[in-house]
């Protein structure tokens, strides 16, 4: 069983703590609430960022790729013209 003593511990530890934090802080049922709108808005916003994200990673692709298909055409052209001169 609980001893009576630590029962009179605990709600005096309590009793303290709480007059020490303003009331205010006591009511407050953590700040911004989450309304279904606001939930729908971050995700609409992160989706936006991640297809943006997407496009920009999509495009550097292909201008990586054109200027690796340009260099290899070049080399072939070099090594055709390099090698009809032997």
């Amino acid at each position: 069983m609980v001893s009576l003593r630590s029962i009179a511990l605990f709600t005096l530890t309590s009793t303290l703590i709480l007059s020490i934090i303003p009331p205010s802080l006591q009511n407050e049922s953590g700040g911004v609430k989450d309304c279904p709108q606001n939930k729908l808005n971050m995700e609409t916003a992160e989706i936006e960022k991640t297809e943006e994200w997407k496009e920009n990673e999509w495009n550097k692709w292909k201008l990586e790729l054109e200027d690796n298909w340009k260099q290899f055409n070049l080399s072939l052209i070099k090594e055709k013209t390099s090698g009809s001169r032997i």
